[in-house]
């Protein structure tokens, strides 16, 4: 029986089995490293609102920096001119 496991062939395939558990065992602890920094809190956060016409124009288009940046905006309620959109 030792014959048999200390063949040149069962050699080999032990040494790919134990180099794949290396393998594993390194990927599981770089994947663990890569959870664990996913939860700490973001450095950078969110500028102060500003007025949407600092960003743009109206009929303009935004540039990228102005995507999804938060904005202030002020105007007039026009009552007679309101629009009911019906099933939103």
């Amino acid at each position: 029986m030792l014959r048999t496991l200390f063949s040149p062939r069962a050699l080999v395939l032990h040494l790919l089995a134990i180099g794949a558990l290396v393998v594993c065992g390194l990927l599981g602890r770089w994947q663990l490293g890569v959870f664990e920094d996913s939860g700490k809190p973001q450095a950078a956060q969110d500028p102060a609102p500003v007025a949407v016409t600092t960003l743009t124009q109206p009929g303009r288009h935004m540039t990228g920096e102005a995507v999804g940046r938060k904005v202030t905006a002020s105007g007039t309620y026009d009552a007679a001119r309101q629009l009911l959109v019906a099933g939103r």
